[in-house]
């Protein structure tokens, strides 16, 4: 699951009640143009739009929605609400809109009409977490990833948790308290690219320390096919991780409907080394 968070420097999720068609946003029942107007606004600036839902508000006028920073360094989350979505199309995505929230948001994909993976393992475990942080929890339509089924992203820090099972809700609550990460099950983080979340969870695995104590100081470097060169600081320590994205995998159904197999990639870090 290394490097598997899709790219999103920032989130909007805007309470949709479902039913969702495979496409929420695009075939949505609340007016669908200003939640496509909006997306690919949102998408220009390099966000990721979804819609929510929580299964106690079917009826509410009221939709909530959130927005947060997930940039290292710059981590905030904001929300507020509307009455109509054409509401959204004032809506400003600088983080200047809506109240300051200091609770974390938990989005768990339950969008089982874009993959069935979602919706059988997604619900147990939004049940779980709603069960340990009550209100801070709301079904998520596609975050990316079916195979990773139970999908949960955490905000504001954009972390994308995968293979997530009942069993683990304790344990990654816990360790968002803590203000460290559940590392066996992160697919990354999803404020940086593919190459830096790489090094980011392999450099701590390596050093055995939170990937989030990691940090990436400059864009990556490609360094021939597949190779990247990551400035990264641990502590005061600057070093240079190299990392690779090599071969692909075994052959797996990405998806729960996926018609025949596929090779996803992997990552390795090739080398890690004090930078000059």
């Amino acid at each position: 699951m290394v490097a598997t968070a899709p790219p999103a420097r920032t989130f909007l999720a805007v309470e949709m009640p479902g039913p969702w068609a495979a496409n929420a946003i695009r075939d949505s029942r609340l007016s669908a143009p200003p939640l496509v107007s909006i997306a690919r606004r949102v998408a220009s600036a390099g966000g990721r739009m979804v819609v929510i839902r929580r299964p106690d508000r079917r009826r509410t006028p009221v939709r909530r929605w959130f927005w947060a920073d997930c940039r290292p360094g710059h981590e905030s989350l904001r929300s507020g609400s509307i009455r109509s979505a054409d509401a959204l199309l004032d809506l400003d995505l600088d983080g200047s809109d809506g109240e300051a929230d200091d609770q974390p948001v938990w989005l768990t994909c339950t969008h089982g009409k874009h993959d069935r993976c979602c919706a059988e393992e997604g619900r147990v475990v939004f049940h779980d977490l709603d069960a340990l942080v009550p209100g801070q929890v709301w079904e998520s339509s596609h975050l990316g990833g079916c195979r990773f089924a139970g999908n949960v992203v955490e905000l504001p820090f954009g972390l994308y948790y995968g293979r997530v099972s009942t069993v683990d809700v304790p344990a990654l609550v816990a360790a968002q308290t803590r203000g460290e990460v559940l590392r066996e099950h992160l697919r990354g983080r999803s404020a940086l690219p593919a190459p830096a979340q790489a090094a980011t969870q392999l450099v701590a695995e390596r050093l055995d320390m939170s990937p989030l104590d990691v940090l990436v100081v400059a864009e990556p470097a490609t360094r021939g096919r597949g190779r990247w060169h990551v400035d990264l600081r641990v502590g005061a320590e600057p070093l240079t991780a190299v990392v690779r994205l090599f071969g692909l995998g075994e052959r797996v159904d990405l998806t729960c409907g996926a018609q025949h197999g596929d090779r996803p990639p992997a990552w390795s870090l090739d080398d890690l080394q004090t930078a000059d």
